[in-house]
């Protein structure tokens, strides 16, 4: 594609543009389908066969959209959410307070306290309902049903909700929260972490190129890149599985 658009592709290949809709024998099922569920970068590469961007392109969230969510609240009357990244090895616990889609606090655990400790002492000071917190349920955050059964447990691995076309929970919910932060869904009105929340999302991006599925860089290279875990960024992640249960599908299924 690229020498093609440069003019400098030999003359022995050639390069012929194709659409979706140059095939006759597509269904405009098939084609509706696509402009749902494709992303605004694949839809614009799948569907109109635009493949020139920038590198920005690829960044899940943009700093003006991150800045723009620290704001003062805009709903004051909404239900108390509690999202929880469990610690593995030197990571923080990580718990975000939600009003709604507010963001009114970040809280990181003390090393020196125990998981189901941390979530309970929250929970019982907001009086929080079981059944609006989630938690990082792989690894070390599994016991953890023991003592909240009611809340829910997150396996990022798991099954995606409904028919779409994201790797895994994780992808889905990731780009579900960079369609909320870029629509100006949420409001942060803690100060509480702010810096490292910052850097967290803008190193999140998007994989280049995938084939049939719709993928973000792997956790290891956001370590990498981070120089550690992206503990507050996968506590708001978590928060869009809500979400997705709100658009009626049944959420037990999803950890099947």
């Amino acid at each position: 594609y690229n020498p093609y658009v440069k003019g400098t592709l030999p003359k022995d290949l050639k390069f012929i543009p194709a659409l979706v809709t140059d095939n006759p024998y597509l269904s405009d099922e098939y084609k509706d389908n696509l402009e749902r569920s494709l992303d605004p970068l694949q839809k614009k590469r799948l569907l109109y066969g635009k493949w020139d961007y920038s590198s920005s392109d690829l960044d899940m969230f943009a700093i003006d959209d991150i800045e723009a969510m620290y704001r003062t609240t805009l709903n004051p009357i909404q239900d108390l959410y509690l999202t929880v990244d469990v610690a593995v090895d030197r990571d923080d616990t990580i718990a975000v307070l939600w009003k709604g889609l507010e963001i009114v606090d970040i809280i990181v655990a003390k090393k020196t306290i125990e998981n189901h400790i941390f979530i309970k002492e929250i929970v019982d000071k907001y009086n929080i309902p079981l059944r609006n917190v989630v938690y990082d349920a792989s690894g070390v955050g599994g016991p953890l049903k023991k003592s909240f059964p009611s809340a829910k447990p997150f396996f990022g691995n798991g099954k995606v909700v409904g028919k779409v076309n994201y790797n895994n929970l994780r992808n889905q919910c990731y780009f579900k929260l960079s369609e909320y932060v870029a629509d100006n869904k949420i409001t942060i009105t803690t100060l509480n972490e702010k810096e490292r929340l910052k850097k967290e999302l803008m190193v999140l991006k998007r994989k280049d190129i995938v084939l049939n599925k719709v993928e973000m860089i792997n956790k290891k290279e956001v370590k990498q890149l981070l120089g550690n875990s992206p503990d507050i960024a996968d506590s708001l992640m978590m928060r869009m599985v809500l979400e997705l249960k709100a658009k009626g599908t049944n959420f037990s299924v999803t950890f099947v």
